[in-house]
């Protein structure tokens, strides 16, 4: 059988076109010169009419170069193959060798292994065992076909506990230099407060010694994450604690809105409901803060802006200073 049509090169219609319009150019001259005895007028027009017919050739052969190549593909197939049957018949064919169609590679003929995509010589191949062991008398066994799956599912597996723990590494470095920085900031209070001092040059080199120690623990902490994970750790810091933040911000106007329906008054049913999901956002505003004060040693709320308070809002309304 035919495999997949191969694609016709472009080079084939730049090829096919010229010569098309050279053929249309001699036909239409020669045809208006056997007219234009008769007809003189037409012999007057004789090139305009010549150069037309080139260029309507030209672009025809051009254009239809893919369905001329599968003609001349299947013309020279049966010719090939024809020419090799009736050689086989008639002086035979010597021992081993398979017949034309069979081995020939001849424009995407897939017969042959070496055309043929992995999947159909996996198949042949099988095939060709299966008959194989049936002439011998052995009944094939089916092959099991339940480990791909199983693999490709192990593999999506490992891939997302690889990223689970890319994710969790980031994470730390994050922490590990949110911890520097207020570190480093403790230790900077500290320099000021004994640099006007007294007797104080040894503790204030031993101190700025320590912050230079925090300065090279922050900048191998961020260039590895820059060469591990091709991640700037600096920014990364900056968008976790600005999510945190817009995160904690949402839940806090959240229940200022759920507040606001209850200080206007609502059914018994509606109320109940109200209130629950206040209850809900409270305890999920703490998780965060803790997650926060957890991973990154942060007081979030001190990071956010105030807020009225939802009990207060449900009791006299949300205030007018609310931006």
């Amino acid at each position: 059988v035919y495999g997949p049509r191969p694609a016709v090169s472009p080079v084939w219609g730049a090829v096919l076109g010229p010569l098309g319009g050279i053929a249309a150019f001699m036909g239409s001259t020669a045809n208006i010169v056997k007219i234009g005895s008769n007809y003189p007028i037409l012999a007057g027009l004789k090139t305009p009419i010549s150069l037309t017919g080139g260029i309507i050739g030209s672009y025809l052969c051009f254009y239809l170069a893919p369905v001329m190549m599968d003609g001349a593909r299947a013309l020279s197939l049966a010719i090939a193959f024809t020419a090799d049957g009736l050689v086989a018949d008639l002086v035979g064919r010597p021992q081993g060798q398979a017949p034309a169609w069979e081995t020939s590679r001849l424009w995407g003929w897939e017969g042959a292994s070496e055309v043929a995509s992995p999947e159909a010589i996996a198949l042949d191949r099988r095939m060709r065992e299966t008959l194989k062991m049936q002439d011998a008398g052995v009944e094939p066994q089916p092959k099991k076909i339940e480990e791909a799956p199983a693999t490709l599912g192990e593999e999506a597996q490992n891939e997302a506990a690889l990223r689970e723990e890319t994710q969790k590494e980031i994470r730390w470095m994050v922490s590990e230099l949110l911890r520097l920085r207020g570190q480093e900031r403790a230790l900077k209070v500290i320099v000021r407060q004994i640099r006007g001092a007294e007797a104080g040059e040894m503790l204030l080199a031993e101190k700025r010694e320590e912050l230079r120690g925090i300065e090279e623990k922050k900048k191998a902490l961020k260039d590895a994450a820059k060469s591990r994970y091709h991640v700037s750790l600096g920014q990364r810091t900056q968008t976790e604690l600005m999510e945190g933040v817009a995160r904690l911000q949402g839940l806090r106007y959240k229940q200022l809105g759920l507040a606001d329906e209850l200080f206007r008054g609502v059914r018994l049913e509606r109320r109940s409901v109200l209130e629950s999901e206040l209850r809900r956002l409270d305890g999920e505003k703490e998780r965060l803060k803790r997650q926060f004060q957890r991973e990154f040693g942060l007081l979030l709320a001190h990071r956010t802006k105030r807020v009225q308070r939802w009990k207060h809002a449900v009791k006299h309304g949300i205030a007018s200073s609310r931006r």
